[in-house]
């Protein structure tokens, strides 16, 4: 297990590395951009006793695929001293060209932390999102999108340790992601 957890690490930093570059070498399509978003349902302070932030990046790859680095953090209400940062790589899958999309994690890694956190602080998740891209005006969007964690059950120690941390966390979570596209990336020029 622990040599399991080193190789999802090591190909989580890799795919951070490589992230960067995926909009260099998906230049040539008109498509690929370059957007992020910031999740504004705060509806979890009232199914249970947490705060939930939620921002990504994105690069659309082409019309049916795209690269979402999430940034999570989570802090606990009640009296328990808990938080949790989380960050991973997910792949979107839009079927058909059509706005629904699928979203799969790559790899989710979870840190936890304060006094009440577990002595395995280092957790990995999964979650799977299924969502809709509606284009607002030129540059903006929103997604709303359902998600469940660790729908496979793979995970369940981390997801039972997260729970435990916080007393409840949520196994689904409806997310409504509002952003902008910063930039295209330039067409490749023909001489």
């Amino acid at each position: 297990m622990r040599i399991k957890k080193h190789l999802i690490a090591k190909i989580y930093i890799l795919l951070l590395c490589l992230f960067p570059c995926a909009g260099q070498a998906f230049a040539e399509s008109r498509m690929a951009h370059f957007s992020i978003a910031a999740d504004v349902a705060y509806t979890d302070p009232f199914i249970s006793k947490l705060v939930y932030n939620h921002v990504c990046a994105t690069v659309n790859l082409d019309k049916n695929f795209s690269l979402r680095v999430p940034l999570v953090y989570a802090i606990s209400l009640d009296d328990r001293d808990v938080s949790l940062l989380s960050s991973g790589v997910q792949l979107d899958y839009y079927p058909f060209q059509l706005p629904l999309f699928i979203s799969l994690s790559m790899v989710d890694v979870a840190y936890l932390f304060g006094i009440d956190a577990p002595l395995e602080r280092l957790q990995y998740l999964d979650e799977v999102a299924i969502g809709y891209h509606w284009d607002i005006s030129d540059g903006f969007f929103v997604e709303p999108a359902v998600v469940l964690f660790d729908p496979s059950g793979v995970y369940a120690d981390a997801y039972e340790a997260v729970t435990e941390s916080f007393g409840d966390f949520p196994k689904i979570r409806f997310e409504l992601h509002i952003g902008f596209n910063l930039f295209d990336f330039p067409e490749e020029r023909k001489q």
